[in-house]
């Protein structure tokens, strides 16, 4: 019963209808069928009965006589005027002592079928017996009396087939109007459910072509004024409701509840898009434009906050975002970032205009008397400035030297205005950067400075004594790590040669470099790819977008002959919630070719399980960060645990990063993660090195 009525709420609600009037018409069908097939057995029986009593009447004088004088040729003429009465079977005369005297039998008739039936025998109650109906026979008998006395009585057998009424005729035409009418019901019923289905089908149409990311809705019209209007106008109020919400939401996420200013998040948005960082697929950022952000101080704060309560501070905090937002209109983007931190972020603006401004707006601030109840403040404030081109800082940096500057004026004292100026340890580290760059460049061209792969050994949990035998003994799986030698032959920071690729857009480049250098390696050394169980290689947000590697990836998955399933692509977490689609399109591709995608420093970007589940990744990669403090932090341990559970119930395997000591070993072995990666499990080594000792591991 419940098997049959899931599928009956599986079918669409044209096909419910189309079943329900066929079956219903099919219904009434039968019950006409059988009402007519009914009727017409009434109808014989009636002319049965009928025509017996006739016969009786016509015929009484003659079976008195062949009752009271039994001869044989009495008989005889009897049964010869019986036999032109088709319908009757057979005929018994009884005598008064319920004797028969006389028997008639139709030739063609069954004897067994007769002796079955009321004729045999004889009514012994005064009056006419009740007819007998059985196996197609009505039997019925009649007295026999004379004068008032009654000699006998006389039972006739009638064969009821033997009359027509046309039933055949009835049936086959009823039969013929039930398929027309079955064919017109179907066809009506299916119209009719398109008819009636239509709203619905147009509500779920546009239900799914809204675009919820971009609270984009679209709402329905109609000009019923029954269920389907009321359940139209029941939708565009919901989605009025959602937008308003939304809208609501999305505003709250980005000011500040206080002041109405934009808050960190919105901020951060408005000035990465000033850097360069965002928005560059949309639009080209004009490099040559100056910016200039601002950050503003209230000097005292913190006494108004003490001495008249946080309710005049929230007060004075409105008034001076008030101040702000008349002196910087849009497109200025104003924030309050915290407690009485204000930072302005003044487009398409030059240095000179900028301290210009930001000084007529603490000389406006310095003008505010402001009392609260019985206490009058004096309000004065400090602000630094940093001026900047697009891809000239990074927003962490970019705020820091903004703090920096309002530092600086207020060691001057209150009401102070600092400008920021490079300073030495920022050339030094963007002459490295330019000096990183270039040793990239010239390995990429072979020379004099080059490349070289490393590999990290990522070691299997579950066999603890291959663990500690290290490096050489463990499960052939490692990570590919590079490592840059300059022309001097010294080996160079990655943590200080890749942020020089990404400012310097190399990333791409090298990653190309790095895959195709171990598929070279690989081709010359096809022992060591027999041994090995996977590699993993690290592909950067800015390959993952870039369409020339695209093109080239798929064309080497296409072309070279290569164990796919050996090699393990990862993307960081970052790197693939920013860039979803790119992702995802890149990730099916590669595991459609039978490249395996792990997810890298899983657990450290926004909305990580919802995007852990929206994407296909095989492995998971549990950021580092958990794993140093896992032992002394029940947070970490208890984050470390769910990811793996998590990954776990959609069949991933867990890798876990930095482990440095026995003690974290142990704890991973414990939960279940299934591989480590780290010092204590083996230091990276040059993948050369692996190929003279004739394993992978």
């Amino acid at each position: 019963m419940r098997t049959g009525l899931i599928m009956w709420q599986r079918l669409g609600i044209r096909t419910q209808l189309i079943v329900l009037v066929g079956l219903l018409l099919t219904l009434v069908a039968a019950l006409v069928l059988g009402l007519t097939y009914w009727l017409d057995v009434r109808d014989r029986q009636t002319m049965a009965i009928e025509q017996a009593a006739t016969l009786h009447r016509a015929l009484s004088q003659d079976l008195l006589k062949a009752l009271i004088d039994p001869g044989v040729e009495g008989h005889a003429d009897l049964s010869f005027r019986l036999a032109g009465f088709r319908p009757l079977d057979g005929l018994v005369l009884w005598d008064s002592a319920h004797e028969p005297v006389y028997h008639y039998q139709r030739e063609d008739v069954d004897a067994a079928a007769l002796t079955r039936s009321q004729i045999n025998t004889p009514v012994k109650a005064p009056g006419n017996a009740a007819p007998a109906i059985g196996r197609g026979h009505l039997s019925l008998c009649e007295p026999l009396a004379a004068g008032g006395a009654r000699f006998g009585s006389a039972c006739y057998a009638l064969d009821l087939t033997r009359y027509h009424t046309g039933l055949r005729q009835r049936l086959i035409s009823l039969s013929m109007l039930y398929a027309v009418a079955l064919s017109v019901a179907l066809a009506m019923a299916f119209w009719i459910g398109g008819l009636y289905t239509r709203p619905f089908t147009a509500l779920a149409s546009t239900m799914r072509s809204n675009d919820p990311r971009a609270n984009r809705y679209r709402l329905m019209q109609t000009r019923a004024r029954n269920e389907v209007g009321a359940l139209y106008t029941g939708y565009n109020a919901m989605i009025d409701q959602i937008v308003r919400a939304t809208d609501e939401l999305r505003y709250l996420s980005r000011h500040d509840t206080l002041t109405g200013l934009l808050n960190r998040f919105g901020f951060d948005q408005t000035l990465e898009h000033c850097l360069g960082a965002t928005g560059a697929a949309e639009q080209r950022v004009d490099v040559t434009i100056s910016h200039v952000l601002v950050q503003i101080d209230l000097d005292l704060f913190k006494l108004v906050n003490d001495s008249a309560g946080q309710l005049a501070g929230d007060f004075l905090l409105k008034q001076v975002a008030q101040l702000c937002r008349d002196h910087w209109p849009a497109p200025a983007a104003l924030a309050r970032i915290g407690g009485d931190e204000f930072f302005a972020l003044l487009p398409d603006c030059d240095e000179d205009r900028a301290r210009r401004e930001t000084w007529e707006l603490l000389e406006r601030i310095g003008e505010l008397r402001f009392r609260w109840e019985q206490s009058a403040f004096d309000i004065t404030a400090s602000a630094g400035l940093v001026a900047f081109s697009p891809y000239e800082y990074r927003r962490d940096d970019l705020i820091a030297a903004a703090n920096s500057a309002l530092k600086q004026a207020q060691m001057r004292g209150h009401h102070q205005l600092h400008c920021h100026r490079a300073d030495a340890e920022r050339q030094r580290r963007e002459s490295a950067e330019r000096f990183a760059a270039s040793a990239i460049k010239e390995a990429l061209r072979a020379g004099p400075a080059r490349f070289e792969l490393f590999a990290q050994p990522i070691v299997p949990l579950e066999s603890p004594e291959s663990v500690s035998k290290g490096f050489s003994t463990s499960t052939n799986n490692y990570e590919i790590l590079l490592r840059l030698r300059t022309g001097n032959g010294e080996l160079m920071s990655p943590g200080l040669f890749l942020p020089a690729a990404e400012r310097y857009q190399l990333m791409s480049a090298i990653d190309q470099y790095v895959f195709a250098a171990f598929f070279d390696a690989m081709e010359q050394h096809p022992a060591h790819l027999d041994a090995l169980g996977f590699a993993s290689i690290n592909l950067s947000g800015s390959t993952l977008t870039h369409p020339d590697f695209q093109a080239w990836f798929g064309e080497v998955l296409s072309q070279r002959d290569f164990p796919w399933y050996k090699l393990v692509v990862e993307v960081t977490e970052t790197t693939a919630v920013g860039n979803l689609p790119q992702a995802s399109d890149f990730i099916s591709r590669c595991r459609a070719a039978g490249v395996r995608v792990a997810l890298d420093d899983f657990g450290t970007g926004l909305s990580s399980f919802e995007y852990l589940k929206s994407l296909p990744f095989d492995r998971i990669k549990i950021d580092g960060s958990f794993i140093r403090d896992m032992l002394t932090d029940p947070v970490d341990y208890e984050t470390v645990r769910y990811i793996h559970q998590i990954a776990r119930l959609r069949d991933q395997r867990t890798i876990a990063e930095f482990v440095e000591t026995e003690a974290q070993l142990a704890a991973l072995s414990a939960i279940g993660v299934d591989y480590g990666q780290g010092y204590l499990l083996g230091r990276p080594r040059p993948l050369v090195e692996l190929f003279d000792e004739g394993s992978p591991a």
